[in-house]
């Protein structure tokens, strides 16, 4: 069975040669990796399935209204305009004017109800997280698939 719909992700992606003493260590019986062959690492650091109205932020202000599965370079600064858009549209009594919802082939719902509210609550702490471990040798993309 496949099961469609909107899925998201931002990547870090890391270059071991930014790195002084760069070591890759990978826990695995069933391969070996030659690091000195490794151009880059790509690691998922956020995930989120059916948040069209996450979606379509990225969608509006990082992707220039493209919203073609691409694959989109993103700052500090993006995540933290993102952070403060959640925010205020949590504290908002009409969130449809901060950060409204997309329908789309599986976008999932575009009600603003309690799903609503917990996608924006988990990414707030989602994106808390990421400006934390914040890393300026990496590169920060978003791209999306449906």
């Amino acid at each position: 069975m496949i099961i469609m719909g909107l899925d998201m992700w931002i990547e870090r992606e890391i270059w071991p040669a930014f790195y002084d003493g760069c070591k890759l260590t990978i826990d695995s019986d069933s391969f070996t990796v030659d690091e000195r062959r490794v151009r880059c690492i790509i690691e998922n650091v956020c995930y989120w399935r059916k948040a069209n109205a996450i979606h379509k932020w990225f969608v509006d202000n990082v992707q220039d209204g493209n919203d073609d599965c691409g694959r989109y370079r993103l700052t500090k600064k993006d995540i933290k305009c993102l952070l403060k858009t959640i925010e205020e549209a949590i504290l908002s009594e009409e969130p449809w004017r901060i950060l409204p919802t997309q329908e789309g082939f599986f976008f999932g719902s575009t009600e603003y109800d309690d799903e609503y509210y917990y996608i924006l609550h988990e990414t707030a702490q989602m994106l808390k997280s990421l400006l934390e471990s914040w890393d300026e040798k990496s590169f920060y993309y978003y791209t999306s698939s449906w």
